[in-house]
């Protein structure tokens, strides 16, 4: 959404498939919040992706973003899981080791 040709409040999509879309990314500029844009922003997005036949749209939020949550469930969204998130630390594979491994 943009006011004086700034934008102020977005959404984006994280993916769709069949049944699904992700929304994801929704944010809004402190000076501009608390003005209903963030609602204005997803309805709008929700209602492209329903129209184009996609029944179901999720998003994902922590546990203590209250703001977010009050807009989402405004809209109609409803807790049905808890997710976490799986971090791993990238250790070096030498190539050395790997062509032993595949051509023994």
């Amino acid at each position: 959404m943009a006011i004086d040709n700034r934008i102020v409040a977005k959404a984006n999509i994280h993916g769709s498939s069949r049944n699904y879309f992700q929304i994801g990314g929704v944010g809004t500029l402190a000076a501009y919040r608390n003005r209903g844009y963030a609602k204005q922003v997803m309805s709008a997005l929700c209602r492209h992706y329903f129209s184009s036949g996609l029944p179901f749209g999720l998003l994902f939020t922590g546990k203590d973003n209250g703001a977010a949550q009050k807009v989402y469930r405004d809209l109609g969204f409803k807790e049905v899981d808890e997710f976490i998130i799986a971090e791993y630390e990238e250790k070096p594979y030498p190539i050395s080791s790997f062509l032993r491994n595949i051509f023994g």
